[in-house]
């Protein structure tokens, strides 16, 4: 039952935070799913050390795809709704840095659902999905993509 309310409830979280306008093909949007701090382990990547900070909830444009597991980009708006940017994504004045891709999900995988924030997930055969919530990382349903509905009785003939 989880998997059909989530189903015909859940809002496409570009869509709750009104982004839509500014989505192309050419960006790529993720929720950062975990706080994560200047603390972390450095990529190493060309001697820098340039570490994002971030909060659970805040979203980040990927400005360059890096590699072992780390990404650079740019807070384009925080986890209370204020934007760092007017028109364009790419430009906004947020802070920037590398961040771990691990601690981030697209935005596409999320939807907002009884005022939660879900990540919902297919496995590569598109058969069976699971339901997460963010930031705990609780699963709520795991399972067919359309769970079977079980009649328990036979429909009378007119």
């Amino acid at each position: 039952m989880i998997m059909q309310s989530v189903s015909k409830e859940m809002v496409p979280l570009v869509q709750k935070l009104g982004l839509q306008a500014h989505m192309r093909k050419d960006i790529i949007l993720v929720q950062v799913v975990r706080d994560f701090s200047e603390d972390l382990v450095s990529n190493g990547e060309e001697g820098k050390s340039s570490q994002l900070r971030a909060s659970s909830g805040d979203i980040l444009v990927v400005l360059r795809l890096g590699h072992q597991g780390w990404n650079f980009g740019k807070v384009v708006m925080d986890r209370s709704g204020t934007r760092y940017f007017q028109k364009d994504l790419n430009t906004g004045w947020g802070a920037e840095g590398w961040f771990p891709s691990s601690y981030a999900a697209s935005v596409h995988e999320i939807h907002h659902w009884r005022s939660k924030n879900v990540r919902v997930q297919q496995d590569v055969h598109g058969e069976k999905t699971t339901v997460t919530e963010l930031p705990s990382g609780d699963v709520l349903y795991r399972g067919p993509k359309e769970p079977c509905v079980v009649h328990w009785f036979a429909p009378t003939s007119s």
